[in-house]
């Protein structure tokens, strides 16, 4: 019972760190584990790094043994000169791990883990923090030299640092459920490591989550995967048939079928005024509407018979999962929380389209 033992080491861990004994008790014939609900940091330390050459970290929190929640984080994008310089800060993509977009207890929706309504609060969790600019899916260090002559590098390290806490997933923990979700950047990645995540754990149920990423649809796609190094990050035998020279983020849902990805359930959520969306295209080269691609995406992945459930709602917000919206938002008679819900209880949810509601988009 490897996890039983990392709960009781995460214990000590949590009550060396408060300075206090833990007065709970860990009962190892319970599949939910009577602890703190505290978050702790790891420095994997290895091959992974943040953007800007410092050390990365990812975060764990105990819960119940038997599901597991992963959450790869968002933060912006960089594939150039002119939106990876170092020296705009946080305007473009977040380059370290340690600053607070990259802290769990600095988000609320499925982070508030007070709220009586939140149905991941007693889920063991992972966050998976971004730092490199690269969609959670980078290989590859950059040199750039900027318009005023000012040369720096990058690290597009994403796909290590994202495997460093599967890794430790898969040394530590056995659960029988698994949600992986991603906010923005990370939702582009995620339905790559359910994949993974499926195949590492054959005999759990694996649901994707993708928030606020299917409108991307330029044709320059293919070129900043290959400037950041997407093709060594992708698993050996989950895409055996993908063209990288032409495929798009939403190809990563037509991976290779076997007894383990082929019971994945794949979701989508979008807003179909999404601002931070609508900046990325226009760095991309994206035009038309937006709402228009998010359909688009929906209806390709439709026409190629993979089971994707979306829910598309009016407004103009980016992403859901880390904010008190995951408890308002609504389309029509149908809310966020109880489509979420059902993806966590085991089915596939039905379309959800802003359009066809009552209220219209």
């Amino acid at each position: 019972m490897k996890h039983s033992l990392f709960y009781l080491v995460l214990v000590l861990l949590i009550s060396a760190c408060n300075s206090e004994p833990s007065t709970q008790a860990l009962n190892d014939s319970s599949t939910t584990m009577a602890v703190e609900q505290s978050w702790q940091s790891i420095q994997p330390g290895g091959d992974t790094v943040c953007s800007d050459g410092s050390p990365y970290s990812f975060h764990v929190k105990p819960g119940e043994q038997d599901k597991l929640f992963i959450f790869l984080n968002g933060g912006g994008a960089c594939f150039s000169s002119q939106t990876c310089d170092d020296r705009q800060g946080d305007n473009i993509f977040v380059q370290r791990a340690d600053l607070p977009h990259n802290d769990p207890n600095m988000h609320q929706g499925v982070f508030d883990l007070d709220n009586p309504n939140n149905p991941l609060a007693d889920w063991s969790m992972v966050f998976v923090s971004y730092c490199t600019g690269d969609v959670h899916l980078g290989t590859l260090n950059q040199n750039y030299v900027a318009d005023d002559g000012y040369e720096f590098s990058t690290r597009h390290q994403g796909a290590a640092n994202a495997r460093s806490a599967l890794n430790w997933v898969k040394e530590n923990l056995s659960p029988a459920k698994i949600m992986v979700a991603g906010a923005s950047a990370g939702a582009l990645a995620s339905p790559v490591y359910a994949g993974e995540v499926a195949n590492i754990f054959p005999e759990a149920d694996v649901i994707q989550y993708a928030g606020g990423g299917a409108g991307y649809r330029s044709q320059a796609i293919p070129s900043v995967m290959a400037h950041v190094g997407v093709a060594d990050a992708l698993p050996t035998g989950l895409y055996p048939n993908i063209d990288l020279s032409q495929a798009l983020f939403y190809d990563f849902y037509s991976m290779q079928q076997n007894e383990n990805t082929s019971r994945i359930r794949f979701s989508l959520y979008d807003t179909d005024d999404d601002q931070v969306q609508k900046s990325f295209r226009r760095l991309l080269g994206d035009s038309g509407l937006l709402s228009d691609d998010l359909r688009r995406t929906y209806s390709d992945l439709d026409g190629n018979n993979i089971q994707v459930s979306h829910f598309l709602a009016d407004g103009d917000t980016h992403t859901i999962l880390r904010f008190d919206k995951f408890y308002q938002e609504q389309v029509g008679e149908t809310s966020f929380i109880t489509w979420f819900n059902e993806l966590l209880e085991g089915e596939k949810p039905s379309h959800v389209d802003c359009l066809n509601s009552d209220d219209g988009c």
